[in-house]
């Protein structure tokens, strides 16, 4: 606030203060900008010479002071600091808009082309021309600009004619997806278009839209701008992804890459023939994918992903996988060092090394972080890439994935076992082949060195689950292994210790009043405990019993409990099993002279949305926690009755899994053995009638009732 007619004064006692106080940088930043409010351009000009000399590779200092020699209509000098703050900020976009304008050059998106959405809008398609859709996607247009350094910025624009109450409901609130780590997101315009084009704007809260007045066959509108800000090696490089269609029909598709001449990528298209046109520009070589009138992707059950199914392009600058490697091993390794904290918690946990195993000091460290440290994600805590270093988590004892990996690592190298990171992209398997490289991975896990292909993977974010277990998550997911060498991602195993089956014994005794009596005893192995721990693990024996009492009530009415016990619940081995006992009243059905009989499989399969289709467009995931399933029931059935007839056995087999069952008859029991093994889980078109004919004879079979006669 200080008058203009008193700075001289001021400024004279300041610079007698700098006599004794040498005045840093940020002082002559500041003073600039009180010369330049001042209008005393030379002055604050002479102030950013003086910052340079302090830091000459500033890049906020060479772009103010292009911002001050601007001011004073000093455009060639301007020019030339624009420039210098770009060699040292690639990713000062700002600066990269005002020398285009000191050039004589238009906005770079407005050159390379908007979409006409007024035109759009006029030519859209109304609820009445496609009765099926519940909205359309009139334009998708995303453009990316590459600069010479390997910055690069994105704009987006987004029309969709909305044609009933679910068409609204899905596109009243609107996400923009963003990485908040590593871009930065600017909307420029998010409206409803009304019927007769006027508009209404948006209420916006960061990445989230809200399109207020919504009826149908209006439109909602979005523009947006994503900056990237890449660090490290990664800096120079670039990589995105494109879909052409999704689950609504897609009238007009555009992605657009603006590359400088000369700059290498590579790019891979799927489930599609598209090339692109490809023109050279001022400002470089024009790459452009366009798409019209795509039908939509039609939902079927259990179909894969759309990053399976559908019609997208991948592009990449990175040059190969072991480069990605050799960056993240860059970034991440030193985090993993060993400190005072982690040495003395490794000797408190493993006092005397020789005596153990190699296996045995994997499972305590394993036990201890999974146990001990809580996962915790949480944004102004942690880098999006980075992680904490492994001290940092150990002392909190919180952490995200990567932070919990980190910890692993320093702990088994501690004992002299070497380990690695690895980068996974977790959740549905995914059929990904040649991909180009990038960093697209959600989740990380370590790769333990056990002298043999492939490495021991431990997931430190898995709690409950026993060591050397893949969680589902995990099972087959895409990954890349931190290794010095490496140059290629792999699939993760579905199995690496002990399998995921159970194993089930049950005694049947029924009576002459229609009542039976369950003993049961089941044994789940692998990930399969998991599911029992968190279940039941920190329940008392009350709560205990009446979780088991309610999930037996959903199978048979009026059940009532007597007996249940959980065995290993609080080691993480390999195997957890349950006892339970419980009475049903009316368990069998009268039919005249005859008893009816439902053997109560634990695991029978039953009917399944996904295989009510003729035929599918799209291959079905068939998803089945258990590996193998065995189960042996015992049938006690009532004095003085026997089976009308003994079931024979039947054995059914796919190339997705088989099945079997056997029965037998002897003094007054019935025994039954039934076996399920799941070998994969992608069932291909080609290969769906033979697997339906398979799961529906199993589920006719799981269903059989027997018929019990009075002798």
């Amino acid at each position: 606030h200080l008058e203009a007619s008193k700075f001289d004064e001021w400024e004279a006692t300041y610079q007698k203060m700098l006599e004794y106080s040498p005045a840093s940088p940020g002082y002559y930043y500041q003073m600039a900008n009180v010369f330049s409010g001042l209008l005393k351009y030379d002055r604050a000009a002479a102030m950013m010479d003086k910052a340079l000399a302090f830091c000459p590779s500033c890049g906020s200092y060479w772009s103010k002071l292009g911002e001050v020699q601007r001011s004073d209509k000093k455009n060639t000098q301007a020019i030339e600091s624009y420039q210098k703050a770009l060699q040292y900020i690639p990713t000062d976009y700002d600066s990269r808009d005002i020398l285009r304008e000191l050039n004589g050059k238009k906005a770079i998106f407005t050159i390379l082309g908007e979409g006409n959405i007024d035109s759009l809008v006029k030519a859209a398609p109304t609820a009445d021309k496609m009765p099926e859709a519940t909205a359309a996607i009139i334009l998708d247009k995303s453009t990316r600009v590459v600069y010479p350094q390997g910055a690069s910025e994105t704009s987006q624009e987004l029309l969709v004619r909305l044609f009933n109450d679910k068409g609204i409901d899905r596109f009243k609130e609107y996400y923009l997806s963003y990485n908040s780590y590593s871009q930065s997101l600017i909307i420029e315009k998010a409206v409803t278009i009304k019927s007769d084009g006027s508009e209404i704007r948006g209420d916006i809260s960061k990445n989230h839209i809200v399109f207020k007045s919504l009826e149908k066959n209006d439109f909602i509108y979005i523009k947006w701008h994503i900056r990237n800000y890449n660090s490290g090696k990664l800096a120079e490089h670039f990589w995105d992804e494109f879909y052409f269609n999704g689950y609504y029909p897609n009238k007009n598709a555009e992605f657009s890459l603006l590359i400088p001449k000369g700059m290498d990528f590579h790019y891979q298209a799927q489930n599609l023939n598209i090339e692109p046109k490809v023109t050279t520009t001022p400002d470089g070589q024009l790459f452009e994918w366009k798409m019209q009138n795509q039908e939509p992707i039609v939902y079927e059950a259990d179909m894969p992903d759309i990053e399976e199914v559908g019609k997208l392009i991948r592009i990449s600058s990175i040059p190969d996988w072991n480069y990605l490697v050799n960056w993240y091993a860059e970034i991440a390794q030193t985090k993993a060092q060993s400190t005072y904290e982690i040495k003395e918690k490794v000797d408190e946990l493993i006092p005397n090394p020789s005596a153990l195993t190699k296996e045995q000091k994997i499972k305590t460290i394993y036990d201890y972080i999974t146990e001990n440290i809580r996962y915790s994600s949480v944004s102004f805590r942690q880098s999006g890439l980075i992680p904490q270093k492994a001290r940092d988590v150990l002392v909190n004892k919180i952490g995200d994935c990567k932070d919990v990996a980190t910890l692993g690592i320093a702990m088994l190298r501690e004992v002299g076992i070497p380990a690695n990171y690895v980068l996974v992209n977790s959740g549905d398997e995914e059929q990904r082949n040649n991909i180009p490289p990038s960093i697209e991975f959600n989740h990380c896990i370590v790769a333990v060195d056990n002298g043999s292909n492939p490495p021991t993977f431990l997931d430190l974010t898995a709690n409950n689950h026993p060591v050397g277990s893949i969680p589902t998550m995990d099972r087959d997911a895409f990954s890349l292994v931190i290794k010095i060498g490496n140059s290629a991602p792999i699939t993760l195993p579905r199995v690496q210790a002990a399998a995921p089956n159970m194993f089930a014994k049950t005694t049947l005794t029924l009576d002459e009043s229609n009542n039976a009596v369950i003993d049961n005893s089941t044994e789940y192995t692998g990930v399969l405990t998991a599911n029992l721990r968190a279940r039941f693990r920190t329940k008392t024996q009350n709560e205990r019993e009446k979780s088991m009492q309610s999930e037996l009530s959903s199978e048979f009415p009026s059940v009532k409990l007597t007996k249940f016990e959980v065995s290993n619940l609080e080691d993480l081995t390999s195997s957890v099993t349950y006892k339970y006992t419980c009475g049903i009243p009316n368990y069998m059905t009268d039919a005249g002279d005859f008893k009816l009989v439902k053997i109560p499989w634990r695991d029978d399969l039953r009917a399944d949305d996904a295989l009510s289709y003729e035929r599918r467009s799209y291959a079905m995931k068939y998803r089945s926690g258990v590996d193998t399933s065995f189960e042996e029931m015992n049938i006690k059935l009532p004095t003085d009755y026997e089976p009308l007839e003994v079931p024979k056995p039947k054995k059914i087999k796919s190339p997705i899994a088989e099945y079997s069952v056997e029965y037998s008859y002897s003094d007054g029991t019935l025994n039954a053995k039934r076996t399920f093994i799941y070998k994969k889980s992608l069932v291909q078109t080609d290969q769906y009638d033979d697997f339906k004919k398979f799961y529906n004879a199993v589920v006719k079979e799981d269903a059989k009732q027997i018929l019990l006669k009075k002798q």
